[in-house]
């Protein structure tokens, strides 16, 4: 069993920012490939299943004969340069080298035209399933179709995929809980987690908008030991509205 933690505050590259669904992505990542033979006879694993990067890219390479290899090489080199999974979250709270991993890590995923950001400029995950789905496509190359409708269908493939005769993983999505409250901009702008200055031009528009707060969670069964995790998402229901319609998400992973 891994513990899980909630966000902190990260510096990417002048960016200043929370990384929960940064930190959520890492720590999947780490639930599906650490070896929990390793974590109760040294209090850490490794990746043991990191092979399946290069080979789930390898394929896809063959595949469509094409001959970009470097998102996943990437992925690799992080994992070399921090090569061990810790079950104790106070790892990743307090201490500088697991704080500097997840920098490290939000800046490995930042700026990348396969995932969608609250941000403007190409940071903070937006936090979503299919920023999830996005991550295994960039990362793993696994072609798996983002749309809503084929969550549930992609997640089961990402289980069977990453399962193997020593390690089992299953997902299941729960169905997304959608509250829509009226808000005009200046009460909307106190659930903004950017600096947005398209926002702040209508402050003084009394019209009300359509604000969702959209949560879903995703069970976890890893090793059939339980998790949740807690995906929420806030946004203008119009789209058209400004440039960017979402005002915050959070993200975190559960122990059960």
């Amino acid at each position: 069993m891994l513990e899980t933690t909630e966000c902190i505050e990260i510096k990417n590259n002048g960016r200043i920012y929370t990384d929960c669904m940064e930190f959520s992505l890492l720590r999947f990542l780490q639930l599906i490939m650490y070896d929990k033979e390793q974590l109760s006879n040294y209090m850490c694993s490794s990746y043991v299943q990191k092979e399946l990067i290069s080979e789930f890219n390898l394929a896809y390479i063959n595949k469509h004969q094409i001959s970009n290899k470097s998102t996943y090489i990437e992925l690799q080199e992080f994992i070399e340069r921090y090569p061990n999974i810790y079950p104790y979250s106070e790892y990743y709270l307090s201490n500088p080298e697991g704080i500097k991993q997840r920098e490290d890590w939000s800046r490995l995923v930042s700026d990348r035209d396969f995932f969608d950001y609250y941000r403007n400029d190409g940071a903070e995950l937006f936090t979503s399933v299919e920023n999830i789905l996005n991550f295994f496509n960039g990362f793993f190359s696994m072609d798996l179709n983002v749309c809503s409708e084929h969550h549930q269908q992609n997640l089961d493939i990402i289980g069977e995929k990453i399962s193997s005769p020593t390690k089992s993983i299953r997902i299941k999505k729960s169905e997304p809980i959608i509250e829509v409250k009226q808000m005009d901009v200046e009460c909307a702008m106190r659930y903004l987690s950017r600096p947005d200055f398209d926002y702040i031009k209508y402050i003084d528009d009394n019209t009300k908008h359509d604000v969702c707060f959209k949560t879903t969670k995703l069970y976890l069964w890893i090793d059939n030991y339980p998790y949740c995790w807690n995906l929420t998402e806030v946004y203008f229901l119009n789209s058209t509205l400004f440039d960017n319609k979402f005002l915050t998400g959070h993200s975190v992973i559960l122990n059960l």
